[in-house]
């Protein structure tokens, strides 16, 4: 059985236009090659600077980041992400390893809208997706099932 079989458990909401951005080849992939399976579009990103540029670019739903990255680290990108107008509701899902109760906090204060801990499972960030995108009557009606 590979990595990448498809999982009976795993289902998409819908198809969502993603960056996820990590400076971990091998976390990049993962993420890329599972949340495509289950029907989402995934543009990677190695640091907080590339992120910002493809959320311009792209007009992505949904932002993965991971915190500890060169350049902008996810903070600084989810910051910079929460105060511009244009992306200020922006879903971001904080992927990383800092796992603390502090940092944690911090995310969450910076306008984190889900925070997931490494190792993470893949069914872990599509239960993530799956919470951020449910019917929301205040959401736009971009961001709902």
């Amino acid at each position: 059985m590979g990595l990448f079989k498809k999982n009976a458990t795993i289902q998409a909401v819908r198809g969502f236009k993603i960056v996820a951005a990590d400076d971990e080849a091998d976390i990049r992939t993962v993420l890329q090659k599972g949340l495509e399976m289950s029907g989402h579009s995934v543009i990677s990103a190695v640091d907080g600077e590339d992120a910002l540029q493809k959320i311009k670019e792209e007009k992505p739903d949904l932002v993965i980041l991971d915190i500890r990255m060169p350049k902008l680290d996810g903070i600084q990108t989810l910051q910079i992400i929460k105060k511009d107008p244009a992306t200020r509701k922006l879903p971001v899902i904080m992927l990383t390893g800092n796992a603390t109760d502090e940092d944690m906090l911090k995310g969450y204060k910076y306008g984190a809208d889900y925070y997931i801990t490494k190792p993470f499972k893949l069914q872990t960030v599509l239960n993530g997706i799956a919470l951020l995108f449910k019917p929301d009557p205040n959401r736009p009606p971009r961001y709902t099932i």
